[in-house]
């Protein structure tokens, strides 16, 4: 689900910000396109709701890149735009299958160099149960007065 998800990010922004500018989904140590976007998955959670149904949280990361050749001041103004697009561009992400995932707690915070934005993505996934499950053995009960 992590994979498909920032596939759907990748998409997305791709979608929003238009082909020039490069989306990575890999660490990228060296010669980075800039302006770029930088998606990455968090720590995944998961807790059982009724039965074999769990609600599966997924955060999500997108850092930004902005251009090197901007002085500050036009930076900061470049990715407080950035950032109100990114609100709307990651509120609900289409994944391969053709579901929709909303975001929920939404932040972008200008970390100096680089706009960082963040979001939690969930739903509810089913566990098929064991083809062989361990079931419990005899038991032997003898009562008397």
């Amino acid at each position: 689900m992590l994979q498909e998800l920032i596939k759907g990010a990748a998409t997305a922004i791709a979608r929003a910000f238009g082909p020039e500018t490069a989306i990575y989904t890999e660490m990228v140590r060296q010669n980075l396109k800039r302006p770029c976007f930088f998606i990455e998955g968090g720590d995944l959670s998961e807790k059982r709701v009724v039965g074999n149904r769990y609600r599966r949280t997924t955060p999500l990361s997108v850092t930004y890149f902005p251009s090197e050749e901007k002085i500050p001041v036009k930076r900061n103004a470049e990715m407080a735009q950035v950032a109100e697009e990114l609100f709307c561009v990651m509120e609900t992400l289409a994944l391969e299958d053709g579901s929709v995932m909303r975001g929920t707690s939404l932040r972008a915070q200008n970390a100096g160099e680089v706009l960082r934005f963040s979001g939690q993505y969930g739903g509810f996934v089913t566990k098929l149960p064991d083809e062989n499950p361990v079931l419990m053995g005899d038991l032997t009960l003898r009562e008397g007065v």
